[in-house]
């Protein structure tokens, strides 16, 4: 995660950066939910071949972990390690499209009410904005 302090001098400076980041942000969801789809027909198909080998249906393969301050390592995870993994990725990512919209939606109608050249101080994370200061 990036943090960044950033200055437009217009509205519309401000809306394109957000419109860039929302459409990066739903481009990366779509290529996620793709590979959530993915892995689950993998998964699927290793349940299938296991119950035809009158094996259990879950796999016998552990995932090993090493827990870390917010993160952690996983070394060869089995595929349902994977599937929440990607989806824990696409639930933040759908976090920050719902968020860039709604930073979208009402700049737009800010943008119809300040016309005049303005100082937009934003304070980014993730290169979501997260505190904008207008100053005429």
């Amino acid at each position: 995660m990036s943090e960044n302090v950033v200055v437009f001098n217009t509205l519309k400076e401000l809306l394109d950066h957000v419109d860039k980041e929302l459409n990066s942000a739903r481009s990366m969801l779509g290529a996620i939910l793709r590979q959530i789809d993915t892995q689950r027909a993998k998964l699927i198909t290793i349940k299938n071949v296991l119950k035809d080998l009158a094996k259990s249906e879950e796999t016998k393969q552990e995932t090993n972990t090493i827990k870390l301050e917010g993160s952690e390592i996983a070394f060869n995870p089995n595929i349902n390690y994977e599937i929440e993994a990607l989806e824990e990725l696409a639930k933040h990512l759908q976090q920050k499209v719902d968020t860039l919209t709604s930073i979208k939606k009402t700049l737009s109608e800010l943008q119809d009410i300040l016309n005049e050249p303005l100082e937009i101080i934003t304070y980014m994370y993730d290169k979501v904005p997260k505190r904008i200061i207008v100053k005429p």
